[in-house]
């Protein structure tokens, strides 16, 4: 499935319309309140949609820029949160001068959209780019291990586990960390990485990783939460 073609359809708008009027998930106000400065600063929200994470951002009096790949996705989130600023942009080769932020995110899950696995790295190394030093940037991610580890007892996340696996194994993709995910939008090649695979990334472009948000209150380890957020800050003295 063409990314960029599923968010210029009219159900896709309609869809994510109804998402950018949802505000901030449980763990993203955690995510805020721990590793955001109640005082402000500047924030880049990559890939931000319809606006879901830009517009509460703005409203928390941060100044925020929301960017999207898709100008259909811009278009619509100016028409919900008039007064914010949004632009089309690619978050692999961002637009903005070096240590322009004090904060990046890429939420939603949007950087395992990103395709191939040199071009999701290529995001990385650009907020770290545009991150000032001390700056932080969080994204969350799907878990690897969670494709595969699930609860015996949930008769339909073992059939779902099931379907993935005869899916990824005609396609070759099984092992893969892109691999073919059933969406409510159709089925779609989509990223994942175990925590300490995506530790060593963030590590080796010179991040420091100051924690994991969890994606649930069900209190299962790190190491199975299905989709953490990281939180990567760059260091003090780092260079852009």
């Amino acid at each position: 499935m063409d990314q960029l073609a599923y968010y210029e359809d009219d159900a896709a708008v309609e869809k994510y319309a109804e998402v950018g009027r949802e505000g901030l998930r449980p763990n993203e106000r955690r995510l805020l309140d721990e590793y955001v400065d109640g005082d402000g600063g500047r924030v880049l929200d990559l890939g931000c949609g319809s606006g879901r994470v830009t517009a509460p951002l703005a409203e928390r009096g941060f100044d925020v820029v929301g960017i999207d790949v898709s100008e259909t996705m811009v278009e619509v989130a100016r028409e919900l949160h008039p007064g914010v600023e949004f632009r089309v942009d690619d978050a692999t080769d961002l637009s903005f001068p070096d240590a322009s932020f004090d904060y990046v995110l890429f939420a939603g899950r949007g950087i395992d959209d990103v395709r191939p696995a040199a071009s999701r790295m290529r995001a990385i190394l650009e907020a770290w780019r545009v991150l000032k030093p001390g700056g932080v940037f969080a994204f969350d991610a799907n878990n690897q291990l969670s494709r595969f580890v699930v609860d015996p007892t949930d008769r339909s996340a073992v059939a779902e586990a099931w379907r993935f696996v005869r899916r990824n194994r005609r396609a070759g993709t099984l092992r893969s960390r892109y691999a073919l995910v059933e969406y409510s939008n159709g089925i779609d090649l989509t990223y994942a990485i175990v925590p300490p695979a995506q530790r060593r990334q963030l590590h080796d472009v010179g991040f420091d990783v100051a924690g994991l948000v969890p994606s649930t209150d069900d209190g299962r380890p790190t190491l199975l939460d299905p989709r953490p957020y990281y939180v990567a800050r760059k260091p003090p003295r780092a260079a852009g």
